[in-house]
């Protein structure tokens, strides 16, 4: 019975101790249990900042209440008006001093209701002429904007285009001094009229001979480079340009890489009588002339009929080499009758219009062009394209994390508020700890 008495009597004692404990650790360690968090501070602008016990104390202007937890705190409840992460910047509606719109307002000053629609990235630009004006300021540089770019596209409606449709407007002169309805210098992408049909779509030289003008010689078309890049031009008639050399065309420069599918090429003349330059003094090519190294150019189901040349070479096509290439020997452009159909229309088989071109190749005289003949490809309907199917994206392997190397624990001297909280901690668990040891020894001793 005694035995019993002095066993509780220890555990009375036990928990006197434990309680006398608890009520000391409350008072040194107030926040002990609580989890860090953000504590509004003043309503001005010091740095945020931890105070002893973890909480990071984070200010908040303009009515502003501060939440979250430390290293991730927010202002909420901004007054009307305001925003930003203290409630300090003042949302705009048609302001000049716009830092962030209010809902519903967008662009520069906050100053349209109308959701900006985002530029494509990626993709050609289509731009659809309807009149001569608006061609020439796409694609030409003789004058003209040339606001087409690498890769774009230009789809012309039917109709002719011709200098004098611009009210008051003479063909303007290309680099070389040849008066030209167009030319284009370093582009590629594709010109095409909106139908498969070149009887749709007409470049017109307007050359010839009137009693109001006299003479007129305009080349329709100079070319200068493609910087290497494809340039297609399909279902254009070419009409009536008269040059010394390539009235329908002058295809020049290093790196020229062109196409010409279901084209016309109609009354186009070298004229001996046009102005010549140093460059090329060979008179010939009546539709298309055609020179210097590193110049690929293909023909598909295209006409060419009634060009001549004063010179009688090339009424069509004349093919003149560079003087030299970057080894210093002779080189020519290649230039290629195909006896097929271009894509999408391959399946076609093509039609022989007219047997034999008449082209000339300045000293190669034996050289290949191909399937010298006009060839028609008349597709019956719209192609189908097959559909493209989407890249599947290649498997992106997570990256492996970098072991951490064991870090020295830092003196507390070198610990911030949430450091000394946790130190704190530590010692107020370890000192239970011991408290709790010795006590339930000396009730069981």
């Amino acid at each position: 019975m005694t035995s019993n008495l002095n066993l509780t009597c220890r555990f009375l004692r036990l928990g006197r101790m434990l309680l006398r404990l608890l009520v000391t650790v409350v008072a040194l360690f107030p926040t002990f249990g609580r989890a860090a968090t953000c504590i509004d501070g003043m309503a001005v602008d010091p740095p945020d900042n931890i105070d002893g016990d973890g909480n990071e104390i984070f200010y908040c202007r303009n009515g502003g209440i501060a939440g979250g937890t430390p290293g991730s705190c927010t202002c909420t409840s901004c007054n009307v008006g305001f925003g930003g992460l203290h409630c300090e910047q003042p949302a705009c509606v048609a302001r000049d001093d716009c830092i962030d719109c209010d809902p519903g307002w967008f662009g520069p000053n906050c100053a349209s209701t109308s959701s900006p629609t985002p530029s494509p990235t990626t993709g050609p630009v289509l731009f659809t002429p309807n009149t001569f004006e608006e061609l020439y300021n796409k694609v030409s540089s003789n004058g003209g904007n040339s606001i087409m770019k690498g890769g774009d596209i230009v789809e012309l409606a039917t109709g002719e285009y011709k200098c004098s449709d611009a009210e008051g407007y003479l063909c303007k002169n290309d680099v070389f001094g040849t008066a030209t309805v167009l030319f284009l210098e370093n582009l590629h992408g594709a010109i095409k009229c909106e139908i498969d049909d070149a009887s749709y779509c007409v470049l017109d030289g307007e050359s010839g001979w009137t009693p109001e003008s006299g003479w007129t010689k305009n080349r329709i078309m100079t070319l200068a480079s493609t910087a290497g890049l494809k340039l297609t031009i399909s279902a254009i008639t070419f009409k009536d340009g008269t040059a010394a050399y390539g009235g329908g065309m002058y295809i020049y420069d290093a790196n020229v890489n062109v196409d010409l599918k279901f084209c016309h090429f109609i009354n186009c003349k070298a004229d001996a009588t046009a102005p010549i330059n140093s460059l090329s003094p060979r008179n010939g090519g009546g539709a298309i002339y055609v020179e210097h190294n590193l110049v690929t150019v293909n023909v598909y189901g295209s006409i060419f009929t009634g060009n001549t040349a004063d010179s009688g070479h090339g009424g069509d096509v004349f093919r003149n080499p560079s003087e030299y290439n970057s080894e210093g020997a002779t080189a020519y452009p290649v230039f290629t009758f195909h006896n097929t159909c271009p894509s999408p229309y391959s399946a076609i088989s093509p039609v022989m219009l007219e047997e034999g071109v008449d082209v000339y190749s300045y000293e190669d005289l034996d050289y290949n062009f191909g399937y010298k003949a006009s060839w028609i490809c008349a597709p019956t309907r719209s192609p189908t394209l097959s559909p493209t199917q989407s890249p599947t994206s290649s498997p992106t392997t997570s990256p492996t994390a970098s072991p951490v190397e064991d870090e020295e624990v830092p003196a507390e001297s070198d610990l911030d508020g949430a450091g000394v909280a946790a130190f704190k901690a530590n010692v107020f668990i370890s000192l239970v700890g011991a408290v709790a040891g010795a006590a339930a020894a000396n009730a069981f001793a």
